[in-house]
């Protein structure tokens, strides 16, 4: 599998994990705060200032908290994206008017049953765009994530801007454009589907809605059945020249040596998110040094002999991380 394509499932499902999340965490808070005017202003405000903190630096704070790796990514893409679906769904909810409520109750529908069957289907094209302004929000956001441990088409990008290879960037960045404009795609099927039904024409839109994202969801889905290559090994490296030299005479040594396919992940911003990389499965090795696996990774006391820091960080590891560190080269 391509580099591209294996960047994009990566990509996706932190986008599509984050675009879940932050939906059902939004739509509930939506729904609270229509509830509970007094509550309105203060969760708004609270998800307004939450959008305005630089991306990085919020994923920088929930590195400390959190670690690095996909799911500090993933939390930090929730917070990021999700004022406008709070918004939306309270603007949505609220805009109802009072008569169609009073009809609702006269119907002798309590009040769970009138938000399920009349409140929440009557908001639903305003919800959709606040979760559409969201999944745009993530889609572009995600790609940062590469500075603190997660995988997708930032790597790639961050690496080929290193490289100064603008065709991998070009082609890296094709598919997020992509994915992008389905939103829009989705609103002018909408508009034209509008356009066309008369009457009651919103249990049809809603289906249609429904129908296109189970559309969307089939044609994604694929993309994360991944068939496990036996015969392929990603060699992974840190930013500086000598990490990416170890890095690259390790895979030609297997390329020559072997039938063995090298996928090369080089560029990782660091040793923490190299070690990060290992441990999730996106790398399968990549070269370190015994001082600062000690010093750095561990935080173990110094020690001055070579052998036995090679030992106590090939033990500590193995207990730890269920890693291996092969013999030194």
């Amino acid at each position: 599998m391509s580099a591209i394509l294996i960047g994009l499932e990566q990509h996706l499902a932190i986008t599509l994990a984050s675009v879940g999340l932050s939906t059902v965490i939004g739509v509930l808070l939506g729904i609270l705060i229509s509830k509970k005017r007094a509550l309105s202003k203060p969760v708004l405000m609270i998800a307004d200032i939450a959008q305005t903190i630089p991306s990085l630096a919020l994923l920088a704070i929930l590195m400390i908290l959190f670690g690095i790796g996909d799911k500090t990514v993933v939390i930090g893409l929730v917070i990021y994206s999700l004022m406008p679906i709070i918004q939306n769904t309270y603007i949505g909810i609220t805009s109802i008017s009072p008569s169609v409520k009073e009809a609702a109750k006269g119907m002798g529908m309590s009040p769970l049953q009138s938000l399920v069957r009349v409140e929440l289907p009557l908001a639903l094209p305003v919800i959709f765009t606040g979760i559409q302004i969201a999944f745009v929000t993530i889609l572009g956001t995600a790609v940062i994530g590469v500075l603190v441990g997660s995988g997708g088409l930032g790597y790639l990008i961050y690496s080929s801007i290193q490289s100064q290879d603008w065709n991998m960037i070009f082609k890296a960045t094709l598919p997020i454009m992509a994915l992008a404009l389905l939103p829009q795609l989705f609103k002018y099927l909408d508009d034209k589907l509008k356009q066309r039904f008369t009457g009651n024409r919103r249990p049809v839109l809603v289906k249609l809605r429904v129908s296109a994202l189970l559309l969307l969801a089939a044609l994604i889905i694929p993309l994360f059945v991944v068939s496990e290559n036996q015969n392929r090994v990603v060699i992974g490296s840190s930013y500086f020249t000598e990490n990416k030299l170890l890095a690259e005479m390790l895979a030609q040594l297997v390329e020559n040596d072997s039938d063995i396919e090298v996928e090369r992940k080089f560029n990782m911003e660091g040793s923490p998110i190299c070690l990060e990389a290992l441990k999730s499965g996106q790398i399968d090795v990549y070269p370190e040094y015994t001082g600062t696996a000690l010093l750095e990774l561990l935080k173990l006391p110094p020690d001055n002999d070579p052998d036995r820091v090679y030992n106590k960080v090939k033990t500590v590891y193995d207990e730890k991380f269920d890693l291996l560190w092969l013999d030194p080269f």
